[in-house]
C-alpha cells in the first residue's frame, strides 16, 4: 500500500453514514479499475443509501463513461427516464468498445474482426446512435499525452 506523498494533517476522520434517506433511490455507477474513485468507494456509497443500486462497468478508467457499455447505458437510460432501477444490488456490465487510450486498429485480430474482449453487445439500428454518443462521451474525457493515442 502506498503512503501519502504529502504530509498534510487530517482535518477529520471519514465515517460513512448508513440509511441516508433520499426522495428517490440512488443509482451509483463505477468502472472496475478507476484510479481516482475506486470501486470500493462506489460500494460504500451504495451501502449508505437504502435501496441504492450499483452498476459496475467492467473496464478501466475514471468514471463508468470511460469504457462505453450498452448494458450500462440502457440501465442508466431506464433510471433517468422512468426511475427503473436494476434488479440486482450490484449489476456488472461488459464494455462494448476498447478503452479510450487504445487505437481502434489495435482492437482487430488477424481476421480483421473485433477481438472477443472488445465488446459483447448485439446492436440494432436504434443502438447505433446510443453507441456513438457513448464514444463521444468517453472521448470527451481529457487524456494526458503520456497515456497514448486516442481514437
Amino acid at each position: 500500500m502506498m503512503s501519502a506523498q504529502w504530509k498534510v494533517p487530517k482535518a477529520h476522520r471519514f465515517a460513512p453514514r448508513r440509511d441516508v434517506q433520499t426522495r428517490h433511490p440512488m443509482l451509483v455507477m463505477s468502472s472496475t479499475y478507476d484510479p481516482i474513485c475506486p470501486l470500493s468507494a462506489a460500494k460504500r456509497a451504495r451501502d449508505s443509501f437504502p435501496e441504492a443500486k450499483l452498476i459496475e462497468v467492467l473496464g478501466i478508467g475514471h468514471c463508468a463513461l470511460s469504457s462505453p457499455s450498452m448494458c450500462a447505458a440502457r440501465l442508466l437510460h431506464a433510471y433517468m427516464v422512468n426511475g427503473t432501477m436494476p434488479e440486482e444490488g450490484h449489476t456488472k456490465c461488459s464494455r462494448d468498445d476498447v478503452p479510450y487510450f487504445v487505437d481502434p486498429e489495435e482492437k482487430k485480430d488477424e481476421e480483421d474482426g473485433p477481438k472477443a474482449d472488445a465488446g459483447s453487445a448485439v446492436f440494432v439500428d436504434e443502438d447505433a446512435d446510443l453507441m456513438a454518443a457513448l464514444r463521444d462521451l468517453s472521448g470527451a474525457i481529457p487524456v494526458p499525452s503520456f497515456v497514448g493515442k486516442r481514437y
